[in-house]
Order: C-alpha cells, then structure tokens, then sequence
C-alpha cells in the first residue's frame, strides 16, 4: 500500500495525491510523522520548497510546474481531515532546509568570474541556505516564517544575460532570488488560511446565553402541558406525540406554512411523520423548549438511531440549533454498528462536525470500519465512500455497454 508519507519524502507530489485516494479512510491526517514529529501539512511545506536555481530559467519552469501538484495535494489533504493549524510539539528537531544558487556578485553588482586552466572564464556561483525550524509552529506558521525569511534577503540576483544586457546598453536588474518558493508558499497560505478559516467556523459552538434555571423549568412545565397541546404529531406505528402548534410555527418556517389554515396540517391540526419513531419526535421538543431531555436514550442501546431521527426532523424542518445539538450529540454515538447511518446522515445533510468525526474514527485500524476499508469493501454505502474519500467520482459505475448487433 502507497504511503502518503513515502510519497511525500520523495517529493512525488501527483504519487502523494493518488495514494490519498486509493487509501481513503485508512490514514489518520491528524496524525504525526513517526520519525520527525510534525503534522502531515508541515512535511508538505517542507518538501515543497527545498532547491531553487534562481539562475535557471529551466529551474524556474519546473518550480512552477511543480507548484500546481502541490497545491493540488494541499487541497486534497484538507479535504482529507488535515489542519493547516496543528502545531508540531517544541520538542521536534525537524528543521525546514531550503536553497537557491546565485551569482557571485562584486561590489559594483556585476558577476564575479574565475579563469579554468584552459583560460576560459565562468562565473561564480554561490548557494543561500534558509532553514526554518518547525518546533511549535503549524504548517500555516511555517509558511509565515519561510516567506518572511525569504523576503528580508540580502543577496540579489541578475535578471536575464548580464554580458549581453552590457553588450546592449542596458542597466541590468536585479531581483530577489527566492520568487519562485516565495510565490508557491503564498499559494500554500492562501489555502492554509481558508482552510483554517472554515475549521474554525465548523467548530465554534452555537451562540448561547446563562438563563436561570427556573426559566428552564418553565418551558419544561409548558412542553410537558399536554392538555393545552393542540397538534399531534403521528409518528412510527401510528404513534402520536403533542405538542404547542404555536411554538411550532415560531421554531419552523416549515411548519408556520405547514399550519396554516389553508393546508390539511393546519385544518386536522395533525403532522405524519410516519418514518420518525416516537420517541425520536419526543426528543426533538425537548431540544426544542429546554436544549436538554429527561429520556433515557441508552435504555435500549438505541441512542443513535434517536438523535439520527431528532436530525432528521430538524434538518427537514429547519430548526438549525436542533440540528447542531444532535449533530454534537451523535459524535459520542459512532462505532462500528452505528457508523454506516451516521456517516451517511453527515455527508448527505453536509455537517462538518460530524463529517470530520467519522473521518478520525474510520482512520483508527483497531475499528472495523478500518478493515472494510483495507479490503475495498464494496459493501459501504456510496455516502460514505464519497465521505471518505472526497476526491472520488460520486457517480455509481456503469455497467459495460451490450454488444451491438448489425444486421
């Protein structure tokens, strides 16, 4: 099996790509190197930029060349479960080594030439070291610091012929010698800050505020009224839960519209949710009144199939705190029985959270989820393969086209 890693060491950026996608699911992007101690992300940094020929208009192209694979297998680990933001701990000794090759210049700026035996002239050349070290900085840190390095310089290189720019009467210019690496680490943070930007907006936590508690107990005294409940909920079976029609509307734009007067709901004052058991609609209104409930859900070892149905009614009737609260709440309930339904509720309603959750817990192998990945299980739902591996075709493979006859 292609290692991410491997690939990475040798700078095979495109081999590093492929083997993300052939080993979805079975590599942890969270997960340190084993020898030098830093996040996948950083190793990229480091092996992105490690040699530039800043005399070399062929070594210019094949940085520039280079850069596409790179950035294209930046955006392939992020998907993946990787942070731009994870720090390597202070006692790593990894150290980023970069280098360019200049011109040897005199104090007048013009190259600086030795004579061979044979009495032929060539100029002398010169190597500039950069190195950065990586203890405590994350892989978008990294960038900050190489580029700062890069930029402050002092060394300068000839742009173009030297000899001919004199031979034409033309002043010669000067350029840093770093713009190749620095334009592909601007690249990198670029994508480092946009990722880091939605990983944090994925993880900030609903707005809540303190409310005393008998405020709280309020609202639970109200949900549990059922006499002054005027909307049945027909669930599962034929099973039927109360509830305040007004609250309702004023939680859900679905169902305000569904209860108004003109639509059956609001005529029969009754809502079918017949896929949804009941006790999954019961933990919805407890969320909905108090964020908190007196159920037990792990009674019958059912919790995830009732936060899964809570999620499900949410999201189909937009009450997007709902939603976040299940969604936190289903992240305790993955193991290998649960993780088929969860991972497809994650990918096919879009939460991040979540989505990154299954993610961590298909990338340990002491889960079974790790072996029917190994084995290229074809038993996973498509939800989940497309989960696990973002940069696969979504689409389901057609089978072969019939043979035509001709007649």
């Amino acid at each position: 099996m292609l290692s991410v890693y491997d690939a990475l060491l040798v700078r095979d950026f495109e081999a590093a790509t492929l083997a993300i996608d052939s080993n979805s699911g079975c590599f942890d992007f969270l997960e340190l190197h084993p020898v030098h101690k830093v996040p996948p992300l950083m190793l990229l940094v480091a092996q992105a930029v490690q040699h530039e020929t800043a005399t070399s208009s062929f070594s210019k192209y094949r940085v520039k060349e280079q850069r596409a694979g790179v950035v294209a297998l930046a955006r392939a680990m992020i998907d993946a479960g990787a942070d731009a933001m994870q720090s390597a701990p202070f006692e790593c000794q990894f150290v980023m080594h970069a280098s360019t090759s200049i011109h040897e210049l005199n104090e007048a700026g013009e190259p600086v030439e030795e004579y061979t035996d044979n009495d032929y002239s060539e100029e002398v050349m010169k190597t500039i070291v950069n190195d950065a070290t990586c203890a405590g900085r994350s892989a978008l840190g990294l960038c900050f610091a190489v580029r700062d390095q890069m930029q402050n310089c002092k060394e300068w290189e000839i742009v173009g012929n030297y000899p001919m720019a004199i031979m034409d009467g033309i002043e010669p210019t000067y350029h840093n010698p770093w713009h190749e690496s620095r334009l592909t680490l601007l690249e990198l943070s670029h994508i480092f800050k946009a990722a880091a930007k939605a990983r944090a907006l994925a993880k900030k936590p609903p707005a809540t505020v303190a409310v005393p508690e008998g405020l709280i107990s309020l609202y639970e005294a109200i949900r549990s009224d059922s006499a002054s409940h005027d909307v049945e909920l027909i669930c599962e079976g034929g099973a039927v839960v109360t509830a305040h029609s007004t609250f309702l509307g004023f939680a859900s734009p679905a169902l305000s519209t569904m209860l108004a007067s003109g639509f059956l709901e609001g005529k029969t004052k009754q809502i079918a949710i017949r896929d949804c058991a009941a006790k999954s609609a019961t933990l919805f209104l407890d969320m909905l009144h108090t964020a908190s409930t007196t159920l037990d859900l792990d009674s019958e070892g059912d919790a995830a199939a009732t936060l899964l149905g809570t999620l499900e009614l949410a999201h189909r009737w937009q009450v997007p705190f709902v939603v976040e609260m299940a969604e936190r709440a289903l992240t305790a309930t993955i193991c290998d029985q649960s993780f088929d339904a969860i991972a497809t509720a994650a990918q096919m309603k879009d939460l991040p959270h979540l989505k990154r959750a299954c993610r961590t817990f298909a990338a340990d192998p002491k889960n079974a989820i790790a072996e029917r990945l190994s084995a290229k299980s074809t038993s996973l739902p498509l939800a989940v393969r497309t989960l696990l591996n973002p940069t696969a075709s979504a689409a389901p493979e057609q089978p072969p086209a019939k043979k035509r006859r001709s007649f």
